[in-house]
């Protein structure tokens, strides 16, 4: 192990102070953090040292005992960093005085992350880059870096390529300065001393740039037009610039559309206004936008447009994401009424940060968009186009449409409680107490709390509909149902605090309240806010499970006589009668002594009926199912649930099954399903679902010899030799096994990840298990067809019920799913393996393994 100058400590006792870092401790000090990217060192300069991305100047260096402090300085922030030991190049101890820990660092000279960069014009040379807000140009050329109007000499600068971020120490006078770079064609982000700015490359015409920003009609107030470096958006449409000239006081703009419309604009300045005249038209004035659009004074009693659900139309968002820097798709979540969950919609950026995305809905709701860089919530209505505009800097966001009004209403909703929320703001520590507090409290407490909760909320919405006097109806109606559902969520997602053991329950008073106040609401749309959707399935969920009317098992003896009645098992007359008594759980004495009679006539009697449910079994098994998710909640909706409701949640069963049962239904059972829904859309969605699947089945799957037959493992007893020979030919290689079932939701998920996973591991000496648990062999080929699920080294098992359960005893299986790895020698070494969605673990772990 190389050592640093052991002995320096010993060599400085004595001296005072100073305030030159000592060679031997200057570089890189590295440390270990769990997640990769984060935080993992500091560099220590002659003068300064880097700590948590911001420079700190060298005030003072002086000893104390056996240890080194560092007085730094950064502003009006001061730390200091302590030496602990004699440094050696593979552990050396660190401390700084904001943080309680003890850092056990390794030496390098220079970060070991960061790949040294030269400038160029494929990496970071940059001219002609102008701020936003201040008008102030970067440049970054001939090793030099023009910054706030400082020309900074560039020490070294490197790429993180974790990020892809530029990282770049540089020294103005005799002060160094740490600077971090984001670049993308058109987008510039440096931060330095944790403050960050934007810049924009220059566009072509210098001219437009009086003009650049939102302008809105001083007349409807709706937002008209943009005009940015390489393109405008004029009421909605994109146009790019054909030509830009000066006339007198004057500009002429020439654009042209995507779809080749031309039109010629001449805009005026004046007084901080812009008039702008197209063709013949009138001349308009338009005033700059500020944060928010001013809202019309213009009444607008109009409601949202409820379908009922009757069709699904096509919606269109086209917009611009102004000041970005990611290169992650542009992404809007629906809620799928008619599944349940979640669905999301992509589009890629352009170049220039453009966009269009296109989504199915069935009604006007409630969407989230972009929510992990821009966090945009809204509503959009079937078959409209809406273009949005988003500035990632400064947050202005528009909407420009045939009928975009509510949105930029709801946009000046959410900034009017983002300043409220500031300004009420609270410490995290507070907020975990708050939290824990509402978290404790239990029935007619936390009713009351929640009750409270609300009047609060609406006190905050008056103030804003006090602020905005002439909001549309819609937007009113919005931000008041929003507020109500809120706390009807809260209400009833305490459901999952309830004792399940003792069978706690809500009080009458707390259900009553949660009904008059929320259920009974019967919000417009449905769809209209998320949280609705929630609070129905929890609230319809509960008082079906607290029904003691409702009939929630499924008898294994009534599902085989309703086959036999129904004539798909055909057996003999003495069978059907059997199977009619033993099915009845309400037989009189008459009927009990029939049965008793029939047995002691013939004892193989109830053989025979055994082994005629072990013939058909797999049908018994499907109508199980069907009963248990389609048949037996339809009867529970019809008794007391409105109309629509019954159609939205049967509906809603029948798609989950398909998705935990992947089969086609037969002609008579669709028959039977779809009857009672009275929404053809709904029935027509089924019906389409149900073809797919069939196409599905009767594809064939590329590698069948890997599903697996286990007729003559039924009669094996013993775990391990059942595993033995499962195992047997997968001996050196590491084998990575999932314990799943098609009726599993978390099972189901993460077989979305399962393909990229396999992927990841492409090449390697690894081989993937499946064991499939209760689960129907058509389901169960279907699934793996739908999911993608084969491969070379992809081998799936559906064994008999009691074999699956013996292995899952051995190894000890409790919950759906559970992961496992073996070594090269077949050897257990992790029970508890990282899950597909887990990717980058789950390699780490197998190359550990394919390694040893």
């Amino acid at each position: 192990m190389q050592k640093l100058a052991l002995t320096f400590l010993l060599t400085l006792v004595g001296l005072a102070s100073f305030s030159q870092v000592p060679k031997n401790i200057q570089g890189f000090w590295q440390f270990h953090v769990d997640k990769p990217g984060g935080w993992n060192g500091f560099h220590i300069g002659d003068d300064y040292v880097e700590y948590y991305y911001t420079l700190y100047q060298v005030e003072k260096i002086k000893t104390e005992g056996d240890q080194l402090h560092i007085d730094l300085v950064n502003g009006q922030n001061r730390l200091t960093l302590t030496v602990l030991n004699s440094l050696n190049s593979e552990n050396s101890k660190f401390s700084f005085s904001n943080r309680k820990d003890t850092l056990s660092c390794r030496h390098f000279e220079s970060d070991p992350d960061i790949i040294p960069t030269e400038i160029n014009q494929n990496t970071l040379y940059a001219t002609g880059w102008v701020s936003q807000k201040s008008n102030d140009k970067l440049e970054i050329k001939d090793n030099q870096l023009l910054f706030n109007g400082k020309t900074w000499d560039i020490v070294w600068l490197g790429k993180y390529p974790i990020t892809g971020e530029y990282r770049m120490l540089a020294k103005y006078n005799e002060q160094h300065g740490l600077f971090y770079l984001n670049k993308t064609q058109n987008n510039l982000k440096i931060v330095y001393n944790a403050k960050s700015a934007l810049y924009h490359k220059e566009g072509p015409h210098k001219l437009l740039s009086t003009l650049y920003g939102n302008w809105y009609n001083t007349t409807t107030s709706d937002w008209e037009y943009g005009f940015y470096e390489y393109f405008a958006i004029i009421k909605g449409d994109f146009f790019d610039y054909s030509s830009v000239d000066q006339q007198k006081d004057e500009i002429k703009l020439g654009l042209i559309s995507r779809n080749n419309n031309k039109i010629t604009l001449r805009a005026r300045l004046d007084k901080g206004a812009l008039f702008l005249k197209s063709g013949k038209s009138k001349v308009t004035k338009l005033l700059p936008v500020q944060e928010t659009l001013v809202t019309s004074t213009t009444p607008d009693h109009r409601l949202f447009n409820d379908t009922e659900f009757k069709k699904r139309d096509t919606t269109i968002v086209t917009g611009y994401l102004r000041n970005n820097l990611s290169n992650a798709p542009f992404k809007i979540s629906i809620r799928n009424w008619l599944s349940g969950e979640n669905e999301d919609y992509f589009s890629d950026l352009d170049s220039l940060g453009r966009f269009e995305v296109k989504l199915p809905m069935s009604n006007s709701a409630q969407v989230y968009i972009d929510w992990q860089r821009s966090t945009i919530q809204t509503v959009l209505e079937p078959g409209k186009k809406y273009t949005l505009f988003y500035d990632l800097d400064t947050k202005q966001l528009l909407f420009a449409g045939v009928d975009v009004r509510v949105q930029n209403e709801l946009t000046a909703y959410s900034r009017f409680i983002d300043a409220y929320s500031q300004e009420f703001r609270i410490t995290s520590a507070i907020a975990r107490e708050k939290y824990m507090y509402e978290h404790k409290l239990k029935g007619d407490e936390f009713l009351t709390y929640e009750m409270k909760k609300l009047d609060s909320l609406r006190q905050v919405d008056a103030l804003f509909f006090k602020k905005q006097p002439t909001l549309s109806d819609r937007a009113k109606y919005f931000i008041e149902q929003s507020s109500n559902y809120q706390i009807a969520f809260d209400l009833m997602q305490k459901k999952y605090s309830l004792d399940r053991k003792t069978k706690e329950q809500f009080s009458t008073l707390y259900m009553t309240k949660v009904k008059e106040n929320f259920y009974d609401n019967n919000l417009k749309p449905r769809s209209l806010l998320n949280d609705n959707g929630t609070f129905l399935n929890d609230y319809i969920d509960y008082v079906k499970e607290t029904d003691s009317t409702y009939e929630a098992a499924v008898y294994h003896n009534e599902v085989i006589d309703y086959l036999i009645v129904n004539k798909k098992i055909t057996t003999s007359p003495d069978i059907a009668l059997y199977s009619k008594l033993v099915s009845n759980r309400n037989r009189n004495n008459q009927d009990q002594l029939i049965l008793s009679e029939l047995i002691q006539k013939d004892s193989t009697i109830q053989k025979r009926y055994m082994l005629m449910a072990d013939e058909y079994q797999e049908m018994i098994k499907e109508r199980t199912l069907l009963n248990l998710y389609l048949t037996n909640p339809l009867q529970y909706y019809v008794k007391n649930l409105s109309p629509d409701l019954r159609d939205l949640y049967h509906t809603q069963n029948i798609i989950r099954h398909f998705k935990s049962t992947p089969v086609p239904y037969s002609a008579e059972t669709l028959f039977e399903i779809t009857s009672p829904i009275s929404n053809a859309y709904f029935v027509n969605e089924i019906k389409e679902k149900n073809d797919k699947l069939s196409k599905l089945e009767n594809s064939s799957l590329q590698y069948e010899e890997n599903l697996k037959r286990t007729e003559h493992l039924k009669a094996s007893k013993d775990a391990d030799k059942l595993l033995a020979e499962i195992l047997a030919p997968h001996k050196g290689k590491v084998v990575y096994i999932d314990f799943w079932g098609t009726w599993c939701g978390p099972c189901v998920a993460e077989m979305e990840h399962a393909p990229a996973a396999k992927k990841a591991l492409e090449g390697k000496d690894v081989v993937f298990i499946y064991f499939a648990n209760r689960t129907p062999k058509a389901a169960w080929q279907n699934f793996i067809k739908l999911k993608k699920l084969e491969g070379k080294n992809v081998f799936h098992y559906n064994l008999e019920d009691e074999q699956q359960s013996l292995i899952e005893t051995r190894l000890g299986i409790n919950s759906f799913p559970s992961y496992l790895l073996l070594n090269k020698n077949g050897n257990f070494v992790n029970m508890k393996a990282p899950r597909p969605s887990e990717k980058n673990d789950l390699v780490t772990a197998v190359d550990k393994l394919l390694a040893d």
